[in-house]
């Protein structure tokens, strides 16, 4: 799976165990993001810090140095999932894995 293949709705796990939501054109500055919820507070990421491989790079002209490659790795996608129903879409009900990340890094 790639990044083109990702739609609005999906719910992508990282590496460090965080869990985010795939919300596409959203016609904001960063197009295409990841949101995270966790309880009453919500976090984003742009979804361009991303390679076509759904591995993390730093953005070098961000205020925060870049990070080693292994700290970068554990931004990394490792697992999508999806759900059937329309019903469910950005609660985590209902979904299913439909890609793991293989590799062990």
């Amino acid at each position: 799976m790639t990044k083109n293949d990702l739609r609005t709705g999906m719910c992508v796990t990282l590496r460090n165990g965080g869990v985010y939501y795939v919300m596409l054109n959203t016609g904001m500055k960063h197009n295409d993001i990841l949101v995270q919820k966790s309880g009453m507070q919500i976090g984003w990421m742009p979804l361009d810090q991303y390679d076509l491989d759904l591995q993390f790079h730093d953005d070098p002209d961000d205020i925060f140095p870049p990070g080693t490659t292994e700290e970068q790795a554990k931004w990394d996608i490792v697992k999508i999932q999806k759900t059937k129903y329309e019903i469910y879409l950005l609660t985590g009900i209902d979904y299913e894995t439909i890609w793991e990340r293989s590799d062990p890094s």
